[in-house]
């Protein structure tokens, strides 16, 4: 039973018997088939050898009335295989009758009995045979029901005996593999499989055999691959344990990152390359843009419309830009946003390029600030310092005030002097020598305005080629009338060197130390020394100063005062601190000397000691470039009378009129004057045509002179237009030249130097203008 309980065995069986089973039946079938078809056709040969050799005797016999011969023929028939009744009918009536009671559906042969007699056809009757084909069945069907048990028996003996041979030789060595498998693990792969089977003939490998070699191989690989998966999952697991470590670490990076991101005041952003698809953007965006992340995602170009029409062009060819070069950082021009309040804000962005391992750029990443704080800061620290220069210039100005008071009293007093004594002389030549030197006193009161002016002005400040000494030696100029006589002055200017700064700073550079110096010994006296010289700065000196090597231009400035304490010589450059009293001074002095300092590249120190004095030394990185200071023009042109031109001078003080009008009257000019702007411009109105040149002052009441200019040169652009001024604000030289006007001229004005503006301006011919539109 346990083999026949064996999966294999029991198939086979099963397969066995159920083709032959099936085999045998077809075979019977067929066989059934054609023996039945046999055995009808010989029934119907055996009726038909009835017709052919019994009716012509039945026939005669009836013919004769002799009915026993009648019967015996008939029970003769009968006789036959397979005729189960026969009946012989004449003139109605059944004469014989042979066989058992038939079925009315049973198969039926009718002929006729006929007669020949004198060649006519006599009906005698019929012969009725009714024929057993069920027999024929039955006979046949027993025949093959017992070669089907013959034959099953037969299958059933071959099919065990093949089924013990493959027991025999396969099953039970199968179940033998079976049971190594099911119960086969770690432990059995070290111990090989082996049967109780004898080994096949000629040395070589059955089926079996292969099978356990195959599984003994498959054991050996089987266990090297378990240490190799042993081994393999020991990795696994310290690497999965390193994972959970980075992805912890990594997860806490994150958050840091997030919360970093979320918290920085900046937006940080990452968009594609054509900046066409957003890839993340901090919440900053919404704080300073005031329109949501998730809009800007939808919608990537709501950043640029944002943008101000007029600053979208230079960031729109920053990004065209990006992927065409090499650029490792990509800066943005500043730019305005509009937010929907309808505010404004600064924005400066930067960004680096994400490349691919092609180098290709891929997107963008980069950081954008709301600067507008910070503008507004540093416009109003500008304003500021600006204001606390102006402040510390005044305070200068404040302290020289009675020097300077002093020297103006000195050359007006030489002016009156001389003015009376021209007044009173009659010998024309010693008047002329008077006058002479009243000329002399008004250029030096022109020269002392100069120099204020060039201290004090509000311009914006302008580096160029300038040569110090020039700068040093007009401030101690300054200097020497503004300072007690108990202070002596000493100078040392061994240097003509040239650097790159405002002419303005380093005067007041000047200015403010030697003021300082000047206050320490006012109550005391003593030397105020300066000096001038080159000096080389070696690599490593100065380093914390952050000084490049190189030559330098070091101006000392020394004093024998009071000193300053060591315990606040670290202070004095911080701005508002200061030592002195209420109302002497605002505490910017060194402070604005500190910034001009770093501003133009250079370092300043000091050493003093209480009671010896200090010393102050700048230095001034030195230039290849040639220049030199801007000092009061004292070049005079020469004397140019006209020819009967027409002049328009225009000024709102009535001497300065009658002055101007003598001169220009003397040296041969026609004019016309105005006292404003409004009375010349409708003089002008009247007949353009009629004057050939206009000079206006600046400052006027109604309209200035710069309006009046615009005016007359929108009338007549061939009509050239001189700009005088005293002092504004509202306009310099570059800004009347740019306007269109022929000369620009800073009072008090010389005769020689408005004749020879005047002359120069009629024989220019066309106006700028018209060079322009190429007249």
């Amino acid at each position: 039973m346990r083999i026949i309980k064996s999966t294999i065995g029991a198939k086979l069986i099963l397969a066995l018997l159920g083709c032959g089973v099936l085999l045998i039946v077809a075979t019977a079938t067929i066989r059934f088939y054609y023996d039945y078809n046999r055995e009808m056709r010989l029934l119907n040969a055996r009726v038909h050898e009835v017709e052919q050799s019994n009716i012509s005797a039945l026939e005669n016999s009836i013919w004769l009335a002799d009915w026993e011969m009648v019967r015996v023929q008939a029970e003769g028939i009968r006789r036959l295989q397979e005729i189960r009744r026969v009946e012989v009918v004449a003139d109605g009536r059944v004469i014989a009758a042979f066989g058992g009671v038939v079925a009315d559906t049973a198969p039926r042969h009718i002929f006729p009995l006929v007669y020949w007699y004198n060649n006519r056809e006599i009906s005698l009757g019929t012969l009725t045979l009714y024929t057993d084909e069920d027999a024929v069945r039955l006979r046949l069907l027993g025949s093959v029901i017992v070669t089907l048990g013959i034959q099953m028996v037969t299958i059933l003996i071959i099919s065990s005996v093949l089924f013990f041979l493959f027991h025999r030789l396969a099953g039970r060595h199968l179940i033998a593999i079976t049971r190594q498998l099911r119960v086969f693990g770690q432990e059995q792969m070290e111990t090989p499989l082996v049967l109780d089977k004898k080994p096949a003939g000629s040395g070589g490998l059955d089926e079996i055999d292969q099978v356990v070699a195959s599984f003994n191989e498959m054991r050996h690989n089987l266990h090297r691959s378990f240490e190799e998966l042993r081994q393999a999952n020991e990795k696994l697991v310290r690497e999965n344990q390193e994972r959970v470590k980075a992805d912890a670490a990594l997860r806490e990076s994150e958050t840091r990152y997030s919360l970093l991101v979320n918290a920085i005041p900046e937006v940080f952003w990452m968009v594609s390359a054509d900046f066409k698809q957003v890839l993340f953007i901090s919440p900053a965006y919404e704080q300073i843009w005031d329109r949501s992340c998730e809009k800007l995602k939808a919608e990537p170009n709501g950043w640029l419309a944002a943008i101000e029409a007029e600053d979208r062009p230079g960031i729109a060819a920053v990004i065209d830009s990006i992927g065409k070069g090499q650029v490792e950082q990509i800066d943005f021009p500043q730019y305005r946003i509009r937010r929907p309040d309808d505010t404004l804000r600064w924005i400066k962005s930067k960004g680096v390029p994400l490349r691919d391992e092609t180098g290709k750029v891929w997107g963008v990443a980069g950081l954008s600030e709301d600067i507008s704080k910070r503008l507004l800061a540093e416009e109003e620290k500008t304003r500021l310092e600006f204001q606390l220069r102006q402040a510390q210039k005044m305070e200068a100005i404040g302290t020289l005030a009675g020097g300077i008071a002093h020297d103006f009293n000195n050359i007006l007093s030489i002016i009156f002097g001389y003015n009376e004594l021209a007044i009173m002389e009659t010998d024309p030549e010693k008047r002329l020598l008077h006058l002479k030197e009243l000329k002399k006193g008004a250029t030096r009161a022109r020269e002392l305005v100069a120099q204020i002016l060039a201290f004090s002005r509000k311009a914006e400040l302008r580096k160029q080629p300038l040569q110090v000494s020039l700068i040093v030696k007009e401030a101690l100029k300054m200097l020497r009338a503004s300072i007690p006589a108990t202070i002596e002055i000493r100078q040392e200017i061994v240097s003509d060197g040239i650097i790159l700064a405002d002419p303005s700073q380093i005067h007041q550079i000047v200015m403010n130390l030697c003021t300082n110096a000047y206050q320490a010994m006012r109550e005391t006296g003593g030397t105020l020394a300066v000096s001038l010289r080159e000096t080389k700065i070696g690599a490593g000196e100065y380093g914390y100063a952050n000084l490049n090597p190189g030559n330098y231009l070091k101006l000392e400035v020394s004093d024998t005062g009071c000193g300053i304490d060591p315990k606040i010589q670290g202070k004095i450059f911080d701005p508002y601190f200061t030592t002195k009293k209420q109302g002497e001074g605002t505490g910017m002095g060194l402070a604005v000397v500190h910034g001009i300092v770093k501003s133009h590249h250079g370092h300043i120190t000091v050493y003093s000691e209480p009671g010896k004095g200090t010393c102050f030394n700048v230095y001034l990185p030195l230039s290849e470039q040639n220049g030199a200071a801007i000092l009061p023009d004292r070049t005079e042109p020469k004397k140019c009378p006209g020819k009967g031109e027409r002049i328009l001078f225009v000024d709102d003080e009535e001497q300065i009129r009658a002055v101007v009008e003598t001169i220009l009257t003397h040296n041969g000019y026609k004019v016309t004057t105005c006292a404003d702007g409004v009375r010349a411009l409708a003089e002008f109105k009247k007949k353009p045509d009629q004057f050939d040149l206009v000079i206006t002052d600046m400052t006027m009441p109604a309209m200035t002179g710069a309006e009046l200019a615009q005016k007359i040169m929108s009338l007549s652009p061939r009509t050239p237009v001189i700009l005088c001024t005293g002092q504004s604000e509202l306009i310099n030289r570059e800004k009347a030249l740019a306007m269109g006007v022929r000369d620009y001229l800073n009072k008090p004005v010389l005769m020689e130097t408005l004749l020879g503006a005047a002359r120069k301006a009629l024989d220019s011919g066309n106006s700028p203008l018209d060079y322009r539109q190429g007249a």
